[in-house]
């Protein structure tokens, strides 16, 4: 009898540690699962690299100082109107190199018409045109500037001219240091003619963008005025390094509704 329960206890045991072994060779749950979803995205990290400039609140962050522009994450993206003008193309590309390259910005350019700038601007599809004449949108610009939609900051060409820099005016809230660099940004009226000239079309032809670079190697003297200390040594270094490209390009045609299509867009 002594023997037999001794028999049956020692089955059990071993029954049990037969249970215990299936189970420790089961699956486990992976101890990484879920894990990754909570410390991606850290407390006051941020997801969208993207960022339009309204949703901006503490521009400048990212500003190095050092020529790293195109080693750091961009701060939001500022959006310009382009059509088809000489004038523009050179502005764009100028102020937009030393946007991307100086202030780490991204920027965009916005393909409109003369006749739909004004509904992109006041829509939010464009921050800022370079040339806007005064004289031949006056209801537009008065009741626009009147309402705070839109800011005049100066212009381009000399003193006083009827062409006029208007940007967003949420643009002082959102990038107060590319508001002010819009207010100084002036090359006069004898560059832009001279830079803007040269730009020639065809597979040997002097693009915007070059236009621009040979104007911020000839003339740090005009250039440097415009911007603080950190962002006129992040230019330099990057001219140094031979950077040229800066722009995405998007489209929006007769209507300001977006998208392809409109006569103005291309093919």
């Amino acid at each position: 009898m002594a023997s037999a329960a001794r028999f049956n206890t020692l089955l059990l045991l071993v029954a049990a540690s037969v249970l215990v072994l299936a189970e420790g060779c089961g699956e486990t749950p992976d101890p990484f699962s879920g894990v990754a979803a909570r410390t991606a995205t850290p407390q006051g990290a941020t997801v969208d690299a993207d960022r339009s400039l309204g949703a901006m609140t503490t521009p400048g962050a990212g500003q190095q100082g050092d020529g790293r522009s195109l080693d750091v994450q961009k701060l939001g993206t500022l959006r310009l109107a382009q059509w088809d003008s000489k004038d523009i193309d050179f502005l764009n590309n100028l102020a937009g190199y030393i946007i991307v390259h100086g202030y780490l910005y991204k920027v965009e350019l916005v393909d409109v018409t003369v006749p739909t700038y004004q509904a992109a601007l006041t829509s939010g599809n464009v921050d800022a045109v370079f040339i806007s004449s005064k004289s031949s949108s006056a209801d537009w610009y008065s009741e626009n500037t009147g309402a705070g939609v839109i800011k005049d900051v100066g212009s381009v060409y000399s003193e006083g001219a009827d062409n006029r820099i208007v940007v967003r005016a949420s643009l002082d809230r959102s990038a107060p240091d590319l508001a002010e660099f819009f207010r100084k940004f002036n090359t006069g009226d004898a560059m832009i003619a001279d830079f803007s000239g040269s730009i020639t079309t065809g597979r040997t032809g002097i693009k915007a963008n070059v236009a621009a670079l040979t104007f911020l190697k000839n003339h740090p003297e005009i250039w440097q005025q415009w911007v603080p200390d950190n962002v006129s040594t992040n230019v330099r270094a990057v001219i140094a390094a031979g950077k040229t490209s800066l722009l995405d390009r998007t489209c929006i045609p007769d209507g300001g509704s977006g998208g392809p299509g409109g006569n103005n867009c291309g093919t």
